[in-house]
């Protein structure tokens, strides 16, 4: 047994003498600097794409914007104005150069249409006429513009719209507005001024 022990170590110290092992590189100055403990993690790969682009399209809106830029421009009454059922409105606008005649378009709330003609930027209304014929009187939201229309009587461009609000009033006696006795508040009656 002491020739085994004997021969064991005769060999272990003979490969110390031998000077038989890895060499083992010199540490780098970066890599003594680095975190001993830090493992290793790759960065992702870079592929080549074009980089993203946001579309910033500005929001639409649903506001009208007239046909005709340098339309005319409602006056009064002031759009979103509540209206008595009675009683003279004057409705006025600007001028436009090109304008032989103004339109003064009426929109019912249930979408019925009524338009009067003159060479002036404003016309006088009695709300009391809306009332004179079943088909006008409506209570609500109504809307008015004004088209203008050229010498030729071609149309040149429609203003935005202005709304109002006015009570039901019902006609007073179911006739065309005239009652015989001099008095008159239907659509064809001067009332004072220029309808």
């Amino acid at each position: 047994m002491k020739s085994k022990l004997i021969l064991i170590l005769a060999l272990l110290l003979g490969t110390l003498a031998c000077g038989v092992s890895t060499p083992t590189p010199a540490p780098s100055n970066d890599a003594a600097q680095e975190d001993p403990t830090a493992t290793f993690t790759p960065e992702p790969a870079k592929i080549n794409a074009a980089p993203e682009v946001k579309d910033e399209k500005p929001a639409s809106t649903a506001t009208f914007t007239p046909e005709h830029p340098d339309c005319v421009e409602l006056l009064t009454p002031l759009d979103k104005v509540e209206l008595p059922a009675e009683g003279k409105v004057t409705f006025t606008w600007t001028a436009l150069d090109e304008a032989e005649l103004y339109i003064l378009n009426f929109i019912f709330p249930d979408g019925l249409a009524l338009e009067f003609e003159t060479a002036e930027t404003s016309k006088n209304r009695y709300m009391e006429a809306f009332s004179m014929h079943p088909a006008y009187n409506q209570g609500g939201e109504h809307q008015w513009n004004v088209t203008t229309l050229n010498a030729d009587g071609e149309e040149i461009c429609n203003s935005d719209f202005f709304t109002f609000t006015k009570p039901t009033n019902a006609p007073q006696d179911g006739s065309d507005g005239d009652s015989g006795d001099g008095s008159c508040t239907g659509f064809g009656c001067n009332t004072g001024g220029t309808d």
